[in-house]
């Protein structure tokens, strides 16, 4: 990317239209993106728009696109139900 992160020359990417780049990103990068979109999509299911990481997609219904953010989403979900877990247990005690 350039300087200042607009616009990713090497995917003709315009970041600041299309969001960051998708294809530049790190498998980490993608789970942390996919997490901030669910976040959000929560705060205001009206607006739920979801753009896919792995298949460059919008969601749109909610309902994953490809396999890959069907997994990015299961895997999402299981870490905050453990998370939520160790809180109630927490709280219990």
């Amino acid at each position: 990317m350039n300087h200042n992160g607009a616009y990713c020359v090497r995917h003709a990417w315009n970041a600041l239209t299309q969001g960051p780049c998708c294809q530049c990103m790190t498998g980490q990068q993608k789970l942390d993106y996919v997490w901030k979109q669910m976040r959000e999509a929560r705060l205001s299911p009206k607006d739920c728009l979801i753009q896919c990481p792995y298949c460059l997609s919008m969601i749109t219904d909610g309902k994953p696109c490809c396999d890959v953010i069907a997994r990015a989403m299961a895997a999402i979900l299981a870490r905050e139900d453990v998370v939520n877990l160790g809180i109630e247990a927490a709280n219990r005690n």
